[in-house]
């Protein structure tokens, strides 16, 4: 079950691998979460193949809001647009989560200047 807190924030954003082509996605904004994850199964089967895997990420140790363990399996670079701004985004990629996108606070921080009046 998506326990939602006064911390988490529900939105629509879009995403794509470039500039040019965006899909839309519900995400949630945590402002608990450290990295910003993506589940795989929200991959499109041709966003897939930008996955890199290395060692870094197996060391990752990432909880769910139940404690129980993600998996990440790799990190992709996608573009996220939030209001006017679309930049470059790494997102670790995990096997079990249950919305298809979260922004943490690694967005939050390099981004927060971008949604201050």
């Amino acid at each position: 079950m998506l326990r939602l807190s006064l911390h988490d924030y529900r939105i629509v954003a879009l995403l794509g691998l470039d500039k040019l082509s965006l899909d839309a996605f519900g995400v949630i904004v945590d402002t608990r979460a450290g990295p910003n994850l993506v589940l795989r199964g929200a991959l499109a089967p041709d966003w897939l193949h930008l996955v890199v895997t290395s060692k870094e990420e197996e060391q990752v140790r990432l909880q769910d809001s139940d404690n129980a363990r993600l998996r990440a399996c790799g990190t992709v670079k996608l573009w996220p647009q939030t209001g006017a701004r679309i930049v470059p985004v790494t997102f670790l990629v995990v096997e079990d989560l249950l919305v298809p996108v979260i922004l943490g606070n690694t967005f939050i921080h390099d981004n927060a200047h971008a949604s201050l009046p």
